[in-house]
C-alpha cells in the first residue's frame, strides 16, 4: 500500500514537473517569436518588455528591452541611473541561463541573438555605470565578463 502511494506521488510529481517546463519552454519561444518584430529602440519597446517580463520574468529578454530601451533615451545622471538595474538583471538572468553553455552559444561562428544580446547589454552596463560615476560597477562587469573565459570578446572595452 505505501509502495503504491509513493509511486503514485512521484508520477503525479512528474508529471507536474513535465508540464511546468513545456510551459516554461513555451512562453519563452512566443517571446523569442515576438521580439523579432520590434527593436529595444523603437516607440513600442517598453510596453512590449513590459509583456515579456509579465509573460516570464526569469528570463533575461525582457529585461534586456526594458533596460536598453531606457538606455537608448539616456541623457544625464538620472537617465542612466534609471537603466542601470533592468540592464543588471538582464545580464545576471542571462549568466543563469546560460551558464552551461556560454562558451558554445558565444563562440565565433556561432551568431545568434545571444551573442548580440550580450554584448549590448555589457556595453551599456559599463557606459552607465561609468556616466554615474561608479567605477567600482563598472570594473564589476567587464570581470564578470571576462571570468567566462570566453572565447571571444564582446566588450569594448578592456582592462
Amino acid at each position: 500500500m505505501y509502495l503504491r502511494k509513493s509511486t503514485i506521488f512521484f508520477v503525479g510529481l512528474l508529471t507536474f514537473a513535465f508540464n511546468t517546463i513545456a510551459q516554461f519552454n513555451a512562453k519563452r519561444y512566443e517571446i523569442d517569436a515576438k521580439r523579432i518584430g520590434v527593436n529595444f529602440y523603437d516607440k513600442d519597446a517598453l510596453p512590449r518588455s513590459r509583456e515579456f517580463i509579465r509573460l516570464d520574468s526569469t528570463y533575461y529578454v525582457g529585461w534586456y528591452y526594458e533596460g536598453m530601451f531606457k538606455f537608448d533615451r539616456a541623457a544625464d545622471f538620472l537617465g542612466y541611473k534609471n537603466c542601470i538595474p533592468p540592464l543588471k538583471k538582464a545580464c545576471l538572468l542571462f549568466e543563469k541561463d546560460y551558464h552551461n553553455n556560454l562558451k558554445t552559444i558565444l563562440s565565433p561562428g556561432h551568431y545568434g541573438f545571444a551573442q548580440a544580446d550580450i554584448t549590448q547589454i555589457a556595453n551599456a552596463l559599463y557606459d552607465s555605470y561609468s556616466n554615474v560615476e561608479e567605477p567600482d560597477s563598472a570594473i564589476w562587469i567587464l570581470d564578470k565578463i571576462r571570468s567566462w573565459d570566453l572565447p571571444i570578446n564582446v566588450m569594448e572595452y578592456d582592462i
